[in-house]
């Protein structure tokens, strides 16, 4: 947007209406050109799936560090260190599953896949429960996801 400063013969008010008519004009255009409408919002929630897949395998390293060392005090020392090594295992084996759902429900979402849209919905109604952030944050993305026009994007 320019200023009156910018260009000196032009009055303040009529400078504020040339920039707020060429904004608009620009997203007249936007809309015209067969841009989405939700493509930010559904960029960020398929980088907040990508985070949460980023979390998780986090969680997967620090859960496999403990499990290989009690399997190597079952396997040479206590054999009862066998029954936590399974168990931190089983524990692994659950968050690598939940990083590779979130990375393609991530993806999908990017992609514009209707089955992401509907499985990051599935996913959101999940965190409703870690009260309050997975709260809000579940709830937030329902409703985006379920907005007409976003739903609109991932049929077309």
């Amino acid at each position: 947007m320019t200023s009156a400063q910018e260009r000196p013969n032009v009055p303040p008010r009529i400078a504020a209406d040339a920039g707020a008519s060429s904004l608009a004009s620009g997203l007249a255009a936007t809309a015209s050109s067969g841009a989405r409408t939700g493509d930010d919002g559904v960029k960020l929630v398929a980088v907040y799936h990508f985070m949460l897949a980023g979390l998780f395998l986090l969680g997967t390293v620090g859960v496999a560090i403990p499990a290989l060392f009690t399997g190597v005090i079952g396997v040479t020392n206590e054999p009862d260190a066998l029954i936590a090594s399974v168990i931190l295992a089983i524990i692994g084996a659950l968050l690598m599953t939940f990083t590779l759902l979130f990375l393609i429900v991530g993806y999908g979402l990017w992609t514009r896949r209707q089955w992401a849209r509907i499985a990051a919905i599935v996913l959101a109604i999940l965190t409703l429960f870690g009260f309050p952030i997975g709260t809000f944050i579940g709830a937030l993305i329902i409703w985006y996801l379920v907005r007409p026009e976003v739903a609109a994007d991932f049929r077309g």
